[in-house]
């Protein structure tokens, strides 16, 4: 894929200086513009839309590239790890962490993957609220 942004020597300063803020836990943008002539979230927020700004900027922020599908699966073993081990301990915060993923699984396939009536859940339409019906009458 070839790239279609250059960076301005401005630029490529700015991400450095953004880089350095960064690894020493400042990790807004408000944060690496404050002192930054010519550059301000706003500014910021453009350059992001512009093709090929993302891959420019990725190359020293590789955490701001997307979870890949291998990833998730490294999220997902480290998890199942976790909680063997939790359970092996003895420790009742893993069997909650199972149960919370089991019953949000089990609600997630209740909307047959349907994103418009994930998001009025979470906007809180009581039209769409999820109970937990026995479970929570059991307590």
């Amino acid at each position: 894929m070839t790239q279609l942004f250059h960076a301005t020597p401005e630029q490529d300063d700015f991400r450095a200086h953004a880089r350095a803020l960064y690894d020493a836990g400042m990790v807004l943008v408000a944060e690496w513009c404050r002192d930054w002539e010519g550059m301000s979230p706003s500014t910021f927020t453009k350059l992001w839309s512009e093709p090929g700004f993302t891959e420019w900027w990725r190359v020293k922020f590789p955490e701001h590239c997307p979870a890949t599908e291998v990833d998730a699966l490294t999220i997902d073993h480290e998890w199942r790890t976790a909680l063997v081990r939790g359970f092996r301990k003895g420790d009742t915060r893993a069997l909650q962490a199972w149960t919370t993923a089991k019953v949000a699984a089990s609600k997630a396939a209740d909307l047959n993957g349907n994103a418009e009536t994930l998001a009025a859940y979470l906007e809180g339409d009581p039209e769409i609220a999820w109970h937990m019906g026995d479970a929570a009458e059991a307590r």
